[in-house]
C-alpha cells in the first residue's frame, strides 16, 4: 500500500468516526470510560498475561491465579501464504515489521519541523501488519526482536554476535526509522491486547499484570523500553510488570503443568534432579539450569547459576546466506530480491540438511515486482553460512553440558525448546553433546502434545508471575540462608567448601536471629551468602550442602582473624529485609562490632527464588553500608597471614 493509499484511508476511517478525526486520544478515552462503566455486578478476576515476542512469531498466554483458569491468546489470522505458513505456527502472531522504506526523493535523514524527534510521529507508512501474517509484498522486512537493540542503542560488544543487525545499524541515527520501530512494537503490542481483551471480556478478567519474557543478554534498559511502550497499551503500572528470561519460562512452564509427566517420562528422579534447559530462537539462545527437589508433599524447585545465552540461530542462517550469496549471484540483487532470497530459503531450510547432502540448493526468485528467476547456491556456501550462525550457541550449549562430564550424572537432565532447535542438524550435535557427558538424550518441549505448544514460553511466564510468593512466605515455607567460604590458601582450583554454615532462617529455629563463628587464615580467602529455599523442618540444623543452594550475595574478603557473622530478618510482610551484624575477637578476648548492613530482598517469579537487591535494581547500585567487605591489597602471593592450618567454619547459638 503506497503512502497516499495509507493516508486516504485514514481519511476514509476518520469520517465514519468524527471523534477521531477531531482528536484520537478523546476516542479512546471515550472508548476507556464506556468500558469501565460497570454494565452489570460482576467482579472482573485479575489476571496475568504472559508475552514471548520471538524473532519470528509472538506469543501470549493468559492466567488467572485465584480461578486457575488459563488461556492462549491466539492469532485469528486467515491470510496465510505459502511463505507465512512455513514462517509460523498456527495461532502465533507475526514479529515481522517493514521500517525500511524512505519516501524521500533526496534521501535525507526526516525530521519534524521544530527539529525534535516525536515519536508519536506516523508518516503514513504500514510498518506492522497487523494479525496478518502474510509479507507485504516488495517490501524489506526485519523482526520486531531486533528494534530494541536500535532503541537502546546497543554496545557494540553485545552487537558482535548480531550480524544479522547490520541492515537496521546503517539506520540506527535516522529519527523516522526509529520512529517506526517503536511503532511496529506498539502495533503489535495492541493486536495482541485487542485479542486478549475479548477474551477477557468474555471470560469476565481483566489484565492486572504483565509477564514479558527477554533474552538473558538484554540489560535493564531493554526492560525500560518494553514496560514503556507495553504498559500504556495494556494500561499496566510499572510496577506490576515483570521479565523472566525465555529459559525460566520454559522450566516454569514444564516444572509447572507438566512435571508429573517428564517424572513419568524419566526425567526427573524421586529426590534431587537437576534440569539443563535451552530455547533456541531465531536470533539467540538462552539456558539456565534449575534444581528440581521432589518428595511425598510434591516437587519444588529454584534456578542455580546465572542464565546464559549467546546469538545465533536460523535467523543467521537466512542473514548469512543473503550476505554470503548475493554478491556471487549472476544477477543484479536489490534490496527486493534479497528479500526474496531469504524468504525463498526460509520455506526450505526446515528439511535442508546442509551435512546430508552435496546437491546444490535451488531457489526460485518471485514477487509481485519482478519476474521469476532460477538462483543456485553452492552447498559449501550452506555449510558454511549455517555453522558461522550456529556457531556461539554451540560453544554455550557444549560448554554447560559438558561441566557435568565427570560429576555425579545421575539425575542430570537436557531439555530443548525453540524453532531453531527443531533443525535435524542441531539436534544430531546436541545428542553428540550428550553422549560425550554420558547423560540422557534430550527431551524437546513439543513432545508434551501441548495444544498451543509454541505458546510454552509465554505460559511459563504468566504462571511464575501468577504464582509468586513473598519473601516471607518464601522463608516460612523452609528458606535458610548460609555462610560459605572459598578459602584462599593451596586452593589451586578455586573450590568453593562443600558446606555453608547456617546463619538464619524462619522455619528452623525458635528465635530469629542465629551466627556462624569463622576464621580468616589467608586474606585470599573469600566469603558469599548462599540459599536453600526448600529445607525440611529440623532441630540442630548447622550446616547447608552447597548443591542444593544457589548465590545469594558476594560479601567479600577481610583480613586474616577471628569473626562471628549475625543474621536476623527485619521488616513487614510484604518488605522483608536482612540484617548482617559482623564481629571481630579483639586482642582482649572480647568482640568488637564492625559493621552492620541492612540488605532488601525480593522475590524473583522467573527464578522461583529471593535475591539481594530490588527488582530492577542492580545489587551495586544500592551502595549498601558495609557491602561488599573489602580486604587491603593482598600480596604478590595471594597469602596474608599464617597459612599453616585451613580456614574454619562452626556454628553457634551462644553469645
Amino acid at each position: 500500500m503506497t503512502k497516499k493509499a495509507t493516508i486516504a484511508k485514514k481519511d476514509a476511517v476518520a469520517k465514519k468516526d468524527p471523534i477521531a478525526k477531531k482528536d484520537p486520544m478523546a476516542k479512546k478515552a471515550a472508548m476507556t470510560k464506556k468500558a469501565s462503566t460497570p454494565e452489570s455486578s460482576t467482579e472482573l478476576t485479575p489476571a496475568v498475561l504472559g508475552i514471548d515476542i520471538g524473532s519470528v512469531s509472538s506469543r501470549a498466554y493468559l492466567y488467572c491465579p485465584s480461578t486457575g483458569k488459563e488461556n492462549p491468546v491466539s492469532n485469528p489470522d486467515r491470510t496465510q501464504t505459502v511463505l507465512s505458513a512455513a514462517k509460523f505456527e498456527k495461532a502465533d502472531f507475526s514479529s515481522m515489521a517493514y521500517p525500511f522504506d524512505d519516501d524521500d526523493d533526496n534521501g535525507e535523514v526526516y525530521e519534524d519541523g521544530d527539529g525534535e524527534d516525536n515519536e508519536d510521529e506516523d508518516d503514513g507508512l504500514v510498518v506492522y501488519g497487523g494479525e496478518s501474517t502474510a509479507p507485504l509484498p516488495g517490501r524489506q522486512g526485519t523482526s520486531l526482536k531486533y528494534a530494541p537493540y536500535i532503541l537502546v542503542n546497543c554496545t557494540d560488544v553485545l552487537l558482535k554476535e548480531y550480524a544479522l543487525l547490520q541492515p537496521l545499524l546503517a539506520h540506527q541515527n535516522d529519527s523516522r526509522f526509529r520512529r517506526r520501530l517503536r511503532r511496529g512494537l506498539k502495533e503489535l503490542f495492541k493486536t495482541i491486547k485487542e485479542r486478549a481483551s475479548a477474551i477477557c471480556e468474555s471470560e469476565e478478567m481483566v489484565i492486572r499484570h504483565l509477564a514479558l519474557t527477554i533474552p538473558v543478554q538484554w540489560t535493564l534498559e531493554f526492560e525500560d523500553l518494553y514496560a514503556e511502550l507495553a504498559g500504556p497499551i495494556f494500561e499496566v503500572d510499572r510496577a506490576n510488570i515483570y521479565f523472566c528470561s525465555e529459559s525460566e519460562a520454559l522450566a516454569n512452564c514444564l516444572l509447572r503443568c507438566h512435571g508429573k509427566q517428564m517424572k513419568k517420562n524419566g526425567f526427573l528422579l524421586e529426590e534431587y534432579s537437576t534440569l539443563i534447559f535451552f530455547d533456541f530462537g531465531g536470533h539467540n539462545m538462552n539456558g539456565c539450569i534449575f534444581q528440581v527437589v521432589s518428595n511425598e508433599k510434591g516437587m519444588s524447585f529454584f534456578r542455580v547459576d546465572e542464565p546464559f545465552g549467546a546469538g545465533g540461530g536460523s535467523e543467521h542462517w537466512e542473514h548469512n546466506i543473503d550476505s554470503l550469496c548475493s554478491p556471487h549471484l549472476k544477477i543484479e540483487m536489490d534490496a527486493q530480491r534479497r528479500q526474496q532470497l531469504r524468504d525463498g530459503f526460509c520455506r526450505d531450510k526446515a528439511k535442508l540438511d546442509p551435512f546430508a547432502r552435496d546437491k546444490n540448493v535451488q531457489l526460485v526468485l518471485e514477487g509481485s515486482c519482478t519476474k521469476k528467476k532460477l538462483v543456485e547456491i553452492p552447498m559449501n556456501m550452506v555449510k558454511e553460512a549455517w555453522e558461522e550462525a550456529h556457531r556461539g550457541v554451540l560453544e554455550v550449549a557444549k560448554t554447560q553440558i559438558a561441566s557435568f562430564t565427570g560429576k555425579k550424572k545421575k539425575g542430570v537432565f537436557v531439555i530443548v525448546s525453540g524453532g531453531t532447535a527443531r533443525h535435524q542438524t542441531m539436534r544430531r550435535r546436541l545428542l553428540e553433546f550428550c553422549k560425550d557427558a554420558e547423560i540422557p538424550e534430550p527431551l524437546y518441549a513439543e513432545g508434551f502434545n501441548n495444544a498451543y505448544d509454541t505458546a510454552l514460553v509465554a505460559k511459563g511466564a504468566a504462571f511464575a508471575v501468577g504464582r509468586r510468593i513473598t519473601v516471607r512466605q518464601f522463608f516460612t515455607r523452609g528458606g535458610c540462608i548460609g555462610l560459605q567460604q572459598k578459602q584462599g590458601t593451596d586452593n589451586t582450583q578455586g573450590l568453593w567448601d562443600n558446606e555453608a554454615g547456617f546463619l538464619v532462617g524462619m522455619l528452623h529455629v525458635p528465635h530469629p536471629a542465629q551466627q556462624v563463628m569463622f576464621s580468616i587464615e589467608s586474606e585470599a580467602d573469600e566469603l558469599q551468602l548462599i540459599c536453600e529455599p526448600y529445607r525440611p523442618k529440623r532441630d540442630g540444623i548447622k550446616k547447608l550442602h552447597h548443591s542444593r543452594c544457589y548465590n545469594l550475595l558476594t560479601l567479600g574478603r577481610l583480613p586474616v582473624g577471628r569473626y562471628k557473622l549475625v543474621g536476623k530478618f527485619l521488616g513487614s510482610k510484604n518488605d522483608v529485609k536482612l540484617e548482617l551484624k559482623r564481629f571481630r575477637k579483639n586482642s582482649s578476648d572480647g568482640w568488637e562490632l564492625e559493621t552492620t548492613s541492612t540488605i532488601p530482598l525480593y522475590f524473583e517469579p522467573g527464578a522461583n527464588c529471593v535475591f539481594a537487591g530490588k527488582r530492577g535494581q542492580a545489587i551495586s547500585d544500592l551502595n549498601i553500608p558495609g557491602i561488599p567487605w573489602v580486604v587491603p591489597v593482598v600480596g604478590a602471593d595471594g597469602r596474608g597471614g599464617s597459612d599453616s592450618e585451613s580456614s574454619s567454619l562452626f556454628v553457634s547459638n551462644s553469645d
